[in-house]
């Protein structure tokens, strides 16, 4: 198998590859790929992290920030009680893919420790003799006019809920990741096994979980076995070459970090958050708009954040991101709107918009910072956006 290494936001740069590779990047969104000469092409923009294959190409993408970094990214819930320093795959030269399985092997040991959830689930069943609940609706539609054999609806307790498929969904693939061997593949093996009689969810399904006191202590490990079931679920044919593969989009994973951290500092200060709130920006709905993050007090919106992993110009001036905020912040009735870059992007600074009464504040968080100290950060940033919004409310 040929290899092949990008670096997630590396220059650009050119790259000799296979037209059928070329295709797959661009058809995955991998990144931008501009074709220089025969069998060469410019690539820019890598923005996602992982690895796919294409036929007999193996393409590994690596990430900009450290593993233990986008380790903790991923695994940050908001509860902040599932999450340990020795959680985190420290090793700058493992592979994300190995990292997420370390990751995830600790918070299912630890959730699993005590034993596998149960629970009660409905079976439909066909039977001679009656047991569970007649399914009248059924019986009706597939046996008119005769009484046997019995449909029958059927409340199961044990291992098969949705909690456990999940688990070992991810599990199963993260074990098909090449780059997940020695100790990290033989620990999800073993967790395998405590889950046996379990059922597999099917390639994209996903269920829904209420979260209660009963599953709660599964909250962690539920969180980052999502994030691998919608990274690996790549899968596409064509031009007779099949992909698969295991990617992660890093504007998204920084945004759903920042949402879940926001999120915690909210709820501590009595504030409530509102993620992805569609709202129309004219009176006939022709135009909507969608902060990432709205806080409310109550009813009434304070303040709204806008996460951006990466500067789109070369420029680091961020002109689209400024107008976006704007419109949030005249929408929302707010003086004020926030960008929260990664660092590295931008620089922090203060714009104050003529004619709109409206402050934009730029914010460079970094990434890099020890996990204490990141969440403190982004504490200290909601905190001063809330008073910052206050003080400076219109009498």
């Amino acid at each position: 198998m040929t290899q092949y290494t990008l670096t997630e936001a590396s220059p650009r740069d050119l790259v000799e590859l296979p037209d059928e590779l070329a295709r797959a990047l661009i058809q995955l969104r991998v990144a931008t790929v501009e074709p220089e000469a025969t069998g060469t092409w410019c690539i820019s923009n890598v923005s996602k992290v992982g690895s796919f294959t294409v036929g007999t190409h193996q393409v590994d993408i690596l990430p900009k920030t450290s593993i233990a970094a986008l380790s903790f990214l991923l695994g940050y819930e908001r509860s902040q009680r599932f999450w340990r320093e020795e959680d985190i795959l420290s090793d700058d030269n493992a592979h994300p893919s190995a990292a997420i399985a370390f990751s995830l092997s600790r918070l299912i040991a630890r959730a699993t420790s005590g034993g596998i959830l149960r629970g009660y689930h409905s079976e439909d069943l066909v039977d001679m003799t009656l047991r569970g609940r007649w399914d009248l609706a059924t019986q009706l539609k597939r046996s008119p006019g005769s009484n046997l054999p019995l449909h029958l609806i059927t409340d199961e307790y044990d291992a098969d809920i949705a909690e456990n498929r999940i688990l070992l969904t991810a599990l199963h693939r993260l074990l098909q990741e090449p780059h997940v061997r020695g100790p990290v593949r033989t620990a999800l093996q073993a967790l395998s096994r405590r889950f046996e009689g379990v059922p597999l969810l099917k390639r994209g399904e996903l269920p829904s979980v209420v979260m209660n006191r009963l599953n709660d202590h599964y909250s962690g490990a539920l969180h980052l076995a999502r994030i691998v079931l919608r990274s690996g679920s790549l899968q596409q044919s064509g031009a007779g070459n099949s992909s698969s593969g295991f990617l992660l989009t890093m504007s998204t994973v920084f945004e759903q970090f920042l949402g879940e951290a926001v999120a915690h500092t909210a709820t501590r200060i009595g504030l409530r958050t509102v993620e992805q709130e569609k709202s129309a920006l004219d009176f006939d709905a022709l135009v909507t708009v969608k902060p990432d993050i709205t806080l409310y007090r109550g009813t009434s919106p304070v303040a709204v954040i806008d996460g951006k992993y990466k500067v789109e110009k070369s420029d680091k001036y961020p002109n689209a991101d400024i107008y976006q905020a704007v419109t949030y912040a005249l929408r929302l009735g707010l003086n004020e709107a926030h960008l929260v870059y990664a660092r590295g992007e931008t620089e922090p600074r203060r714009i104050d918009v003529i004619g709109a009464g409206v402050t934009v504040y730029v914010h460079a968080l970094d990434l890099e910072l020890a996990p204490p100290l990141l969440i403190e950060s982004i504490d200290s940033l909601v905190r001063q956006t809330v008073d910052s919004a206050v003080t400076s409310a219109p009498a």
